[in-house]
Formats: structure tokens, C-alpha cells, sequence
């Protein structure tokens, strides 16, 4: 690209250059041009690129645009200027310590106006043209070395932030399948147990499969692989969390022993009018979950992008969404921002499921108008009881169910762990 494209490649370069040589000029400020113009003269004959500021404002204004070091004579340094001066110069980067050589013509203590630049080099008038140069080098030297601390800080910087997306991105493509894993692993360990009975389930496809799962010689075989799929996940998770150890904040906890297959099943009945909408854009995380909110005895509808998803919660009435962030078309938070402004108050309980896991990604989500936010893999069990609560303020007054939402989601959020 560069070579196809010199007058570019010509501008960075110069742009580099120009750069490097204001951050090595000498800033010279005097109140008359007669002291000010013989100092440049010295510097250029010592090789060292200065600039004449003609008051007090063009001083500020050149600092702020970058020098290696300025001299300034006592006279122009009144009260005021000190205070603007002092200013300019914390504005400036946590490494920059911009050396100052002040021409004095009295000893430092009687002029109290220079207490606030106590760390600049004074020097008493006359100067020797040798003692203002080797000032000087001595200033650009310091510099210099600001400017290498400047650029570990800033090499540091970009590394943090490369390694937040790398890490931010990882973590969204482990819990993607992990969320997959999981429901299939739920949904399994629900049919093999007979859960559908149990929560008074009435969905055909969930009767018929429990009928013959449990008619089936080989069910302890099969619970086994339940087994090894739960143990792979709580695996899974567990490297999810040491990758991602260093984001505290993206840590996830694991919810129940290895024993404890089954645990998700939920211990109310369900509503058989409570009817769900799953968006979510990965075919084996959408279809699972599926699978196992219609084992609940839910009414699920499926959507597997943006606009999609928005179309079908417009065109017909759902009390609850499951929203993944990541979609295509347009992403999650863009569908709950345009159902929120479409439905005005009759909007579902708008519940955010992405393996997106920081905290300003909840922070967008909740500003989009989500309810609850929740990080992949969703605890089945904590699942279940959010649904409960949906369920119960169905029937309460208008108004109740995001109230009732709010804490449940809070609660849900993976805690943080050291």
C-alpha cells in the first residue's frame, strides 16, 4: 500500500519530521527582541533550533504545540504570566516536566514571583554564550528522556487496549458454544428425568420425547453422557475464566457440583400463555434454548438476526424477549431501542443474552432500554427463576414486570471473584 502510494507515505513522513523538530526547538521569550534575538543567534550557532515568541500568549500557544525546553528572561515572568505559565504546563502529560531556563539578574530568594518555578535553571546575567549552549543540551537531554518515557506510556496504552479487545472478543466466542453446550446438556438431563410431567408441561414434542426417552433401555446411558457434557461445560467455563482472569469484572461462577445434573429444572409451573421471543443468530445456542424453554411448557418464537427479531416482536404480542447483542442486520441493542420506541408501554420484558461480558457493555445495553443483562453461559436455574417472576407479574398491575425484572437481573449478573 505504501509503496503504491509515495505522495501519502511522503505527507506521514514529513508530518513525523515536523513533529520531531518542535519538540526539540528552544522557546526564547523576552519582553524586548534585544535579548531575545542574540539567544537565537547562539543556538543556531550551536546547532539547536529555537524559536523567538513575540509575548506572552505566542509562548503558551508554541508550548502547547510542542518544544524541548524555553528560556525565558526574569522580567516577563510577572505574577500573572507565572499562574498562566503553571497552567500550560500541567495540562500537559503525566511524563512532561518541560525544563524552563530563566535569566535572572538578582539572587533567586529576593524575587518571590520565581518561588512557583523552583525547579527551573536559573541563570544570573551575564551569561557566558558557553554556559547558556551547555544549559541548553543539558534541557534538550532531559527532554528526551521525557519523551521516551512518553512513548512507553503510550506503547503501553495501545497494548492494554489491544489486549482488552483480544480478550473481549475471546470470551464472546468461548460463550457462544458454551451456551449451546449448556442448554443441550439441560435439555437432555429435563427429558431423561421426566421433567415434563413434573412442571405440568403441555408441549406435544416435549411429551412425546420424555415418553421415549423414558421408555428407552439405554436412559442410564444416556443420563452418563448428560454427565460428561455438564462436566465439559463446568471445564469449558473454568478456561473461559482463567483466559479471562486478568477482567475481573468478566469473571464467571460455577453454580453446582458435578452431581447436581438436573439441578435447572424450574420448581413452579409455568404459564402456558407466556410467550417468548429468542433472537439470537447462533443456530445451536437458539435451537437448544428453545428446546428447553418449550420443556418449561413456554410458547417460544425464534428469530435469527436483527430486524427479524424486531419484525416478529411487533407483529405480535410477546411478554418476554431473549435478545443476543452480536446480531447481524442491526445488533441487540438497536432491536430494544426500536422496541421500546415502537411499543411505547406495551414492551416485553427486554432481557439482553451475549457473551459480551464487560461492564460498559451492560452499561449499553441498560441505556438501549434492556431490563436484565446476562452474560453466556446463562445459569438454566437462575433462568428459570427470572421467568418465574415474569410469570407472576403478568397477572399484577401494568408496570409491575419491569420492576420485578430489574433485581432478578441484577442478581443474575456473574459475580466478580478475585
Amino acid at each position: 500500500m505504501m509503496g503504491r502510494n509515495p505522495r501519502h507515505r511522503n505527507r506521514m513522513l514529513e508530518a513525523v519530521f515536523m513533529d520531531r523538530e518542535m519538540e526539540e526547538r528552544v522557546l526564547v521569550f523576552a519582553p524586548t527582541g534585544r535579548e531575545a534575538a542574540p539567544v537565537c543567534e547562539i543556538l543556531a550557532h550551536a546547532g539547536l533550533a529555537s524559536l523567538h515568541c513575540q509575548d506572552f500568549r505566542d509562548l503558551c500557544r508554541e508550548i502547547r504545540a510542542g518544544a524541548g525546553a524555553a528560556v525565558l528572561a526574569e522580567e516577563a515572568l510577572f505574577p500573572y504570566n507565572v499562574k498562566a505559565l503553571l497552567e500550560v504546563l500541567n495540562q500537559q502529560g503525566s511524563w512532561s516536566d518541560l525544563p524552563l531556563i530563566v535569566l535572572t539578574g538578582r539572587s533567586p530568594e529576593s524575587r518571590p514571583t520565581l518561588q512557583p518555578l523552583r525547579r527551573s535553571t536559573l541563570l544570573e546575567r551575564p551569561v557566558g554564550v558557553a554556559t547558556l549552549i551547555s544549559a541548553c543540551q543539558t534541557a534538550l537531554g532531559a527532554r528526551r528522556l521525557q519523551y521516551e518515557v512518553r512513548d512507553l506510556l503510550d506503547g503501553k496504552a495501545e497494548a492494554d487496549r489491544s489486549k482488552a479487545q483480544f480478550m473481549t472478543l475471546l470470551g464472546h466466542e468461548l460463550r457462544n458454544p458454551l451456551a449451546a453446550l449448556q442448554n443441550a446438556g439441560s435439555v437432555l438431563t429435563e427429558l431423561i428425568s421426566g421433567a415434563t410431567g413434573a412442571t405440568g408441561a403441555t408441549g406435544a414434542n416435549g411429551t412425546n420425547n420424555a415418553t421415549r426417552f423414558a421408555q428407552d433401555d439405554d436412559k442410564d446411558l444416556a443420563l452418563r453422557q448428560c454427565q460428561v457434557i455438564d462436566r465439559q461445560t463446568r471445564h469449558l467455563r473454568n478456561l473461559v475464566d482463567d483466559l479471562l482472569g486478568m477482567l475481573a469484572s468478566d469473571r464467571i461462577t460455577v453454580r453446582e457440583t458435578a452431581s447436581e445434573v438436573g439441578a435447572a429444572r424450574p420448581n413452579h409451573a409455568p404459564r402456558a400463555d407466556l410467550r417468548i421471543l429468542v433472537v439470537e443468530d447462533n443456530p445451536d445456542g437458539r435451537e437448544s434454548l428453545r428446546d428447553l424453554l418449550e420443556i418449561w411448557g413456554y410458547q417460544v418464537g425464534l428469530a435469527e438476526n436483527g430486524p427479524e427479531g424486531l419484525a416478529q416482536a411487533l407483529a405480535s404480542p410477546y411478554n418476554v424477549a431473549l435478545i443476543d447483542i452480536g446480531l447481524p442486520g442491526f445488533d441487540g441493542n438497536e432491536v430494544a431501542r426500536r422496541i421500546r420506541s415502537r411499543l411505547n408501554g406495551h414492551t416485553p420484558c427486554l432481557i439482553a443474552m451475549t457473551g459480551y461480558g464487560q461492564p460498559e457493555d451492560e452499561g449499553r445495553a441498560r441505556q438501549a432500554g434492556f431490563d436484565t443483562f446476562l452474560v453466556k453461559p446463562v445459569d438454566p436455574a437462575a433462568l428459570a427463576r427470572l421467568l418465574a417472576e415474569v410469570c407472576d407479574s403478568v397477572a399484577r398491575p401494568a408496570g409491575t414486570a419491569e420492576k420485578l425484572s430489574r433485581p432478578a437481573g441484577d442478581a443474575l449478573r456473574p459475580a466478580s471473584t478475585a
